[in-house]
């Protein structure tokens, strides 16, 4: 073989060395490596806003019960029926409880007289004591004598105490009597408009256990409000009064308005979750909302205007930790929502802290963090091609 075949085929040799170390060396793309979804930081204005539900309920709504039991005879209101404070709803069949006004005012009357009979006997028996006494003491009664005005005496005043006392009783049974009878007649409580009747005439009424409820009254519908539920990582940013708008199911599309005036102390827990209660209130004067209407409410908790805006999906995003290794060995990770992710010009992931403010849950008021206007970051992961 001659020497310059041996030379072109040791170059043959190195180039295809060269190359496959030079294969092994460049970053593999074969499908491993991810592609990651990014959008721009921008700059505008920020209304942040806490998105809940709730249900349109009177300012001032009351149940109307039955203290007592028994057949209703008459319904005097219906669904709608305004109504004033002291207006018969319904009635009570009373005829039980006229008998039983009747059966206790004898009843009273009886224990008056053995009232009025039993004190005539303690004074006779007093006076009887006291000859007896003055007899004794002249010695010309025996003692047994004396003894037995003293007991005559002690017996009259015993019996006068218990006619006493069932007298009492009488006159409280027939007191609660009469508050029976006149619990035959349902009254509104107040002035306003009934939004549910849960009656019928004829219907049995059983109160022995719990009150039922005959009718809901509310006061005044022209003004309702919402009660929203508020998580507790949100409650701390609701303030009174805050402008709040909200739409419902029956007006598409209509944007209406409402205000925070109260938020409730107390808390609800459902499933580990806990929520506080926001009351809203809303001008109902055309009175076309309706009680127990659902309302998607969005409570206003500030804005910031021409400010650098972050999307949400970036301070969510984490990079599959393979391909993310390097850029936590190079610098410790932020906390979540302390961070985003852009991509470096080798095309990794690398971490850049950020502090946000504001947030109208699609974009973040971007308060320090070295990212400037038009910045892209990493939202997520595209699908392969």
């Amino acid at each position: 073989m001659s020497i310059r075949r041996k030379s072109a085929i040791l170059t043959v040799v190195l180039v295809l060395a060269a190359a496959a170390a030079l294969f092994l060396l460049l970053p593999k793309r074969g499908g491993t490596e991810p592609l990651y979804a990014t959008e721009a930081v921008t700059r505008g204005d920020i209304d942040a806003q806490i998105v809940t539900t709730g249900t349109l309920t009177p300012v001032n709504q009351v149940d109307v019960g039955s203290e007592i039991s028994g057949k209703i005879v008459k319904l005097y209101a219906d669904f709608n029926t305004l109504v004033k404070k002291g207006q018969i709803l319904a009635r009570i069949d009373p005829a039980d409880y006229i008998s039983a006004v009747e059966q206790n005012d004898a009843a009273v009357k009886i224990a008056e007289a053995t009232l009025e009979q039993a004190k005539v006997n303690r004074d006779l028996a007093g006076r009887e004591y006291d000859r007896n006494m003055d007899l004794f003491s002249k010695n010309l009664i025996a003692k047994e004598a004396k003894e037995s005005a003293e007991e005559s005496l002690a017996a009259a005043k015993e019996t006068l105490k218990t006619s006493e006392s069932a007298l009492r009783q009488a006159q409280d049974d027939l007191k609660s009597s009469k508050a029976d009878l006149a619990h035959c007649d349902i009254l509104s409580p107040m002035d306003g408009i009934v939004i549910s009747r849960l009656v019928n005439e004829g219907q049995t009424l059983a109160a022995r256990m719990d009150t039922p409820v005959l009718f809901k009254v509310a006061d005044d519908i022209s003004r309702l409000r919402i009660e929203c539920a508020v998580d507790e990582a949100d409650v701390g940013r609701v303030k009174e009064p805050e402008k709040v708008v909200f739409q419902v199911d029956a007006f598409p599309g209509e944007v209406l308005l409402g205000r925070v005036v109260e938020i409730r102390q107390g808390a609800d827990t459902d499933q580990n979750v806990v929520t506080y209660k926001a009351i809203v209130e809303v001008d109902n004067s055309k009175t076309r909302l309706k009680p127990g209407m659902t309302a998607l409410a969005s409570i206003h908790v500030g804005e910031a205007t021409n400010v650098l805006r972050i999307p949400n999906g970036a301070l969510s995003f984490n990079p599959p930790s393979a391909v993310s290794g390097q850029a936590r060995r190079s610098s410790p990770e932020p906390r979540k929502k302390d961070r985003v992710w852009v991509l470096s010009p080798q095309g990794r992931p690398v971490a850049v802290p950020v502090k946000v403010g504001l947030s109208d849950n699609i974009l973040s008021e971007l308060v320090t963090g070295d990212l400037g206007e038009g910045r892209l970051v990493i939202t997520g992961l595209k699908s392969k091609r």
